[in-house]
């Protein structure tokens, strides 16, 4: 969301752990110009109406826009979003290598972003769906997972246990941070590596392209520290006397672990992003 913008990249986030992750990100002050739906565990208790119906209401608009951007990819005559965005951003030169088009109907039709479905805990979406019969999420995620792709949808997920074959196939990149099992990293990226007691938490991840044509394992950026206290490191000064003994006469290390002397509350470096991406979306 920092390098790309709300006409290009879309979240659609799904929680089903409470509101917490979706009020970090997707409400209030807090929301991303990038969230265009959020649905909770908890959507619909205070109408009534429930999850269930809230799940149905959502699943009916993803596959709405699946058939929209069928369509708009027809109108346009190409196969994939990111054609659809190149013939956009040169409707001249597409119109003339497609003879039959008309560019002031092209003109009329919007940018379509690339839409990624970020679902927190899959495994308790999945189970909720097979308790209900009037949501079958199983089968219509395995839907958007197997046509998604050259529409610009997207699927990020906790997965363990609840993946299908159809969804693994057409699942390309995948990104596993720290897991508690080996089961569930080898469900990720096929080893147990990202299990390992020596591997440390904090935002260390494996990316997994393909089935191996790109395997790293690199270091993601932690947004939780506090940007309103000075991160220098503490110093200590020793002094060395001609007896051989040694004498500390500077120490700042109690400098670091200081309570917030303004009494503001305190900005991490989620919140300063966060406001960085709403000036500039």
């Amino acid at each position: 969301c920092a390098k790309y913008r709300p006409d290009q990249v879309n979240l659609l986030l799904m929680d089903m752990k409470g509101a917490g992750f979706v009020q970090r990100i997707g409400e209030g002050d807090n929301k991303l110009p990038h969230v265009v739906g959020t649905v909770t565990d908890i959507a619909g208790d205070e109408t009534g109406t429930g999850m269930a119906y809230m799940l149905g209401r959502f699943l009916h608009s993803m596959m709405a826009e699946i058939k929209k951007r069928k369509l708009y990819l027809s109108q346009m005559n190409v196969d994939s979003v990111d054609g659809y965005t190149r013939a956009r951003a040169d409707l001249a030169k597409h119109v003339k290598d497609h003879p039959g088009l008309k560019i002031e109907e092209l003109e009329k039709l919007p940018p379509l972003p690339h839409l990624f479905l970020i679902i927190d805990e899959f495994t308790e979406l999945m189970r909720f769906s097979s308790e209900n019969e009037d949501v079958d999420f199983r089968k219509q995620i395995t839907s958007i997972a197997r046509v998604g792709r050259s529409l610009g949808f997207h699927i990020s997920q906790n997965i363990e246990d609840a993946i299908s074959n159809d969804i693994r196939v057409n699942s390309k990149a995948r990104l596993c941070l720290k897991v508690a099992t080996r089961a569930a990293s080898k469900e990720m990226i096929g080893t147990d590596a990202a299990a390992s007691p020596l591997m440390p938490g904090n935002g260390r991840a494996y990316l997994l392209i393909g089935t191996g044509s790109r395997f790293e394992y690199f270091q993601s950026a932690y947004t939780g520290a506090d940007v309103t206290r000075n991160l220098e490191p503490p110093v200590t000064i020793t002094a060395v006397h001609p007896s051989g003994d040694y004498t500390v006469f500077y120490d700042d290390s109690e400098r670091e672990s200081s309570p917030d002397e303004t009494g503001k509350k305190v900005k991490t470096g989620k919140t300063q992003l966060l406001r960085h991406i709403q000036r500039n979306a």
